[in-house]
């Protein structure tokens, strides 16, 4: 993989450019107002801007220190004949070298082959920034502060000068559990209300406490009408045992689908549901706008439902002071 493409990754990944989870609180609100734009700056704006600022760099640091090599490679010659050089450039005396004419040709001949060309200085640009986006990321999206200091003290703790300072990775953030801020969504397919729900949690998770035994299942068989005429769709939110979760990680891994073992269980629980709504829908043709396609093929069920999954899945850090943090950085 190329310093570029590693890049790439990384703030794809930072910003979760590749997902479309529609977040729409904090921070990854802009991002999904702006997704466009990032992707496209992250692609292409960002390789243009760097060939740009290092065009001719390298090139023009090249020629200056050939410059530099041949002029005193011509003082020695001018000053003690074409004989004083052997076949490879070295002195055929040893006793040139401390000449002053000799240290002048001997830092001239070393210089001029270390010159980065502008291809090798965007690589190390792009891998430098690859290590700095990198320090960020916390997994699951959090974009926690891991400030470095130096190779012997691996971490710098922002000291205000106190006698004792408490500190601690997230310091000066809030959590936030998304699963308390997004029991529904609702959603518009043609001209029809649908309203993902959790209708039956089972105990979900208190502050930071990370439950993967967990997993949302639509209810297909449950599918209807509610009082103000939305189609709700229901699900439960419950632990599965080892043979329900085998057999759904294995109905992902066919399908090709799933990041690590509890999202290819999520995924093969949603591949099922989706091959039960195709059966529902035969007899109920107000559930057909669920199986309509976008351009990439998927299904809208599927499209909306991993939104609804990721939403209450995932736990995040609020910076009280993004700005600064920013900024800071």
């Amino acid at each position: 993989m190329t310093p570029l493409a590693k890049l790439q990754k990384i703030l794809h990944r930072l910003f979760r450019l590749d997902e479309s989870d529609g977040l729409d609180f904090g921070v990854y609100r802009l991002i999904n107002a702006k997704r466009g734009y990032l992707a496209g700056y992250v692609t292409d704006e960002l390789p243009r801007r760097a060939v740009e600022a290092l065009r001719g760099t390298g090139q023009q640091d090249r020629e200056a220190k050939a410059a530099r090599f041949a002029r005193a490679k011509k003082a020695v010659i001018d000053a003690l004949g074409p004989g004083a050089l052997d076949a490879n450039g070295g002195f055929v005396d040893a006793k040139i070298e401390a000449m002053p004419i000799g240290q002048d040709y001997l830092l001239a001949r070393y210089d001029a082959p270390g010159v980065k060309t502008a291809a090798e200085m965007e690589d190390e640009i792009y891998d430098h920034l690859a290590t700095f986006f990198s320090r960020y990321e916390c997994g699951g999206g959090d974009i926690v502060p891991r400030r470095r200091h130096a190779a012997k003290n691996r971490y710098a703790v922002p000291h205000d000068g106190s006698e004792v300072l408490l500190h601690w990775a997230n310091r000066g953030q809030h959590y936030i559990k998304t699963a308390a801020y997004h029991p529904a969504i609702a959603v518009q397919l043609a001209g029809k209300r649908f309203v993902y729900r959790i209708t039956d949690a089972r105990d979900i998770p208190r502050d930071n406490n990370k439950d993967s035994g967990r997993f949302l299942l639509p209810n297909i068989a449950d599918i209807g009408a509610d009082a103000g005429g939305d189609i709700v769709i229901p699900f439960t939110f419950r632990a599965l045992g080892k043979k329900e979760q085998s057999r759904y990680a294995a109905l992902a891994h066919r399908n090709g689908n799933g990041n690590g073992n509890g999202g290819k269980v999520q995924s093969g629980i949603l591949a099922d549901a989706l091959a039960k709504l195709a059966q529902a829908a035969a007899d109920n043709a107000a559930l057909a706008p669920l199986l309509s396609a976008d351009a990439s093929g998927e299904a809208a069920f599927m499209r909306y439902a991993r939104r609804f999954v990721r939403r209450n899945n995932a736990d995040f850090f609020i910076h009280q002071d993004l700005r600064g943090f920013l900024g800071a950085e």
